[in-house]
């Protein structure tokens, strides 16, 4: 679904064909959201076939002419209904580890415990990777929009995992625990770092308390 509105997107401005919307979406996105040209080509169909885009062919000299895509009237409100509309919440995380654990469930406590340790590996290196792409966006002086929209998704991907890694660790401290190893302390859940509503009010109020006797002098 979200590929549909990505394209309209792109040929918004300027017609494309199937490539170039491919190498645009890449340029923009890509590095974190690979695309292949049986999606695109579907997705283009599907958006033919509800009138949102027009396709033409162009000739190409000698050679066999390609398809050129371009938004209609029609494309462009439905991009702008859609953008108009509430987003939805985030998709509940399904993750391998996940399958893992389930599969290393039992007795055998220390199995889940080597599967975590595994996939903290694999996650670290995948850290790396990111944090390794990121110095290079930011290396490159010339910044544009595509650039920073670049550098975005790599930043939401290495907080994710990021994220992820503290929940693995989490994980490795209650199956430590159910095991019984009773020095074994449980890393904070991530919740419990964020101010309540209680201890927002209750800041907000003794904030106000002082201008409040300040008004009254």
């Amino acid at each position: 679904m979200f590929l549909r509105y990505a394209i309209l997107s792109l040929l918004r401005d300027e017609e494309m064909h199937g490539y170039r919307i491919k190498s645009a979406f890449e340029e923009r996105l890509g590095r974190m959201w690979p695309l292949n040209f049986g999606q695109i080509y579907a997705t283009l169909k599907d958006l033919r076939r509800r009138e949102l885009i027009v396709g033409r062919l162009e000739s190409n000299g000698s050679h066999m002419g390609r398809w050129v895509y371009g938004i209609t009237a029609r494309g462009r409100r439905s991009l702008a209904t859609w953008l108009a509309r509430r987003p939805q919440p985030p998709v509940p995380a399904r993750n391998e580890i996940f399958v893992r654990l389930l599969g290393a469930s039992g007795d055998d406590l220390e199995e889940g415990l080597v599967q975590l340790k595994n996939q903290e590996a694999a996650y670290r290196n995948y850290l790396d990777e990111l944090k390794r792409r990121g110095s290079l966006e930011n290396s490159d002086a010339a910044a544009s929009h595509c650039d920073m929209l670049s550098r975005l998704t790599i930043d939401a991907t290495v907080l994710q995992v990021e994220a992820h890694l503290r929940w693995l660790q989490i994980c490795g401290a209650e199956f430590r625990r159910c095991s019984g190893d009773a020095t074994t302390e449980r890393p904070a859940s991530p919740k419990a770092v964020l101010p309540t509503r209680k201890r927002q009010r209750r800041a907000a109020t003794s904030r106000a308390v002082p201008m409040s006797r300040g008004r009254s002098a």
